[in-house]
């Protein structure tokens, strides 16, 4: 608009020089220059006003058949009905546009083309108008009679949604009994079965959650107040995830019970068995706390039992994983189980599995004392190197005795003092 209105305003300083004075100077000049300005200015008008045409009927034409084809939806059930008033709710930004291109064009048709009289510019383009004019208000009718009509049918539509609801709601309640009486696994499930069943479950369980949601969604989207709540959902799954927590920790256990026996025993320190150990035994008592029912369950069972196995060679465990082992104390524990020891590459040859074999449980108090005994030896050990590196590193400020020139004295002696009762502390402790 802003090329067009400076057209204008060269023709209007054009003119005034038209007076009588200046048409005797040359006329033909000044109609020549005239008629320039005139031409310039319509073609100028010409280009503006057929591209501004141009775009606000492209625009209406296409964001009307987009409505079109969103209108034409089928809209026979809930599902399809939920769909058709999404895709109206997601077109509303889309129709605003297509108002304000209608506007435009009626503007540009009244206030441009007729104020200029250049209906013949745009040539057969403008035989549209009368029909492109009438889109907006014709689609912002259907528009308001669909959501009508969507109002008028989704009582009707609910009935169907309902049955689906409480059709699907039964699924939930069954899986949820299936799953929490156990039918599906017991304690003589083989792995593979387990977590072919686990895997099952987890299927229809997200079949069942998603299928709830969409329903939700649906009576969301439709404005309906009593929507499906997820009660049922949320139990199937907090009852899964018991049943599931408590059939993945049985798994692992096993597994890490096979692990822990074919391992050697200069490994059994960085295992941390005790500290898994004590992970299972939380894990079973949260289970047992979640079941809504205390009643015997094969599978809780079983863990528990499993757990108290592997609890019963701990001590002996925690003895072989003490750090402070050294070769005089490897050679008792193998002369214990009868082993022969050769030297330290003995323990990276024999198993924790060669031991439980031999009923390490049994050993439990001779392990714990020799493990006890070599802790207090390192301690030993490092309070003598500690003695000596600090009397090594003790410096004494020496004088001269004031009343004899060949003695001396210490200076100073309260931090030797107190460095004597410090290691007179570890010497005793020591001793015992």
């Amino acid at each position: 608009m802003d090329e067009l209105e400076r057209w204008e305003n060269s023709v209007e300083k054009l003119l005034p020089t038209h007076h009588r004075e200046t048409m005797t100077v040359d006329v033909t000049r000044i109609k020549d220059d005239f008629k320039f300005f005139i031409h310039a200015s319509r073609d100028v008008l010409n280009r503006y006003i057929k591209d501004k045409f141009v775009k606000c009927r492209n625009v209406i034409i296409e964001i009307n058949d987009e409505g079109e084809r969103i209108l034409n939806r089928k809209r026979k059930d809930m599902e399809s009905g939920y769909l058709f008033k999404v895709a109206l709710d997601k077109f509303q930004p889309r129709f605003q546009k297509f108002k304000r291109n209608d506007n435009k064009f009626n503007e540009l048709f009244t206030n441009i083309i007729k104020r200029y009289k250049i209906e013949s510019i745009v040539g057969d383009k403008l035989d549209d108008f009368d029909t492109l004019k009438k889109y907006f208000p014709n689609l912002e009718q259907r528009m308001k009679d669909a959501y009508e009509e969507i109002s008028r049918n989704k009582e009707t539509w609910r009935i169907d949604a309902d049955e689906k609801i409480n059709e699907n709601n039964e699924l939930i309640k069954q899986i949820e009994v299936e799953v929490s009486s156990g039918i599906y696994l017991d304690s003589k499930s083989s792995v593979k079965e387990i977590e072919e069943g686990l895997r099952s479950i987890q299927d229809k369980m997200t079949e069942y959650i998603e299928k709830n949601n969409q329903f939700i969604e649906w009576y969301e989207k439709l404005d309906f107040k009593d929507k499906p709540n997820k009660k049922l959902t949320q139990s199937l799954e907090n009852t899964f995830n018991i049943r599931n927590k408590l059939w993945r920790n049985k798994i692992q256990l096993d597994k890490d019970s096979i692990d822990w026996k074919n391992r050697n025993l200069a490994e059994l320190r960085e295992l941390k068995i005790d500290e898994r150990l004590n992970n299972f035994t939380k894990v079973m008592i949260d289970v047992q706390n979640s079941l809504d029912e205390l009643k015997f369950d094969d599978v809780l069972s079983t863990f528990q039992t499993k757990i108290s196995i592997e609890r019963s060679n701990i001590d002996a465990i925690n003895a072989l994983s003490t750090p402070s082992l050294q070769e005089r104390h490897w050679k008792k524990i193998f002369a214990i189980f009868k082993i022969n020891f050769t030297d330290m590459k003995s323990i990276e040859e024999v198993t924790l599995g060669d031991l439980i074999d031999k009923e390490i449980s049994i050993h439990s108090d001779e392990l714990v004392g020799i493990a006890s005994t070599a802790t207090q030896q390192e301690k030993i050990s490092k309070d003598i190197e500690k003695i000596e590196k600090d009397w090594s590193t003790t410096k004494f400020d020496i004088r001269k005795h004031n009343n004899s020139k060949d003695k001396f004295i210490i200076a100073t002696i309260e931090e030797i003092k107190n460095q004597l009762e410090e290691h007179s502390q570890l010497i005793q402790s020591a001793l015992g």
